[in-house]
């Protein structure tokens, strides 16, 4: 049970015996492959993260991320073109229900499959308010 007798927000799995909600790390994969990587110009995509909720003492619901992708480019729609990565870190700050605020950086490894940048920087910040 979370706050006011509430469900524990998805992801929460325990409290410890000081009562600090607390998050097992967590992991997770997906993939996709063209069964016909001739007409699709992206045939092969995989990507997996790592996540872990609550690392900062006082704060259980913020989440730490990295997330690891690539993608590949179709030889016959984008002839020439590789392949392209990225690695992502990210960190949400849960300011209250209905506000997270979500820094993200990521390296983006040969842009665009060219070949001719080995790796661009790239960061934001995500602003979720449910209301």
């Amino acid at each position: 049970q979370h706050r006011h007798g509430q469900p524990a927000p998805k992801g929460i799995d325990r409290a410890d015996p000081s009562g600090r909600i607390t998050a097992d790390p967590g992991e997770a994969c997906a993939g996709t492959v063209s069964l016909d990587p001739a007409n699709n110009p992206y045939p092969t995509f995989i990507a997996g993260g790592w996540l872990s909720q609550g690392i900062i003492p006082g704060r259980p619901l913020d989440v730490l991320a990295l997330g690891l992708g690539r993608t590949s480019f179709s030889p016959t729609i984008k002839p020439g073109l590789s392949h392209e990565g990225t690695i992502e870190l990210n960190y949400s700050f849960y300011v209250s229900e209905i506000l997270q605020i979500q820094p993200v950086m990521q390296w983006i490894i040969n842009p665009g499959g060219e070949g001719e940048v080995p790796g661009i920087w790239a960061g934001g910040v995500q602003i979720n308010l449910s209301l």
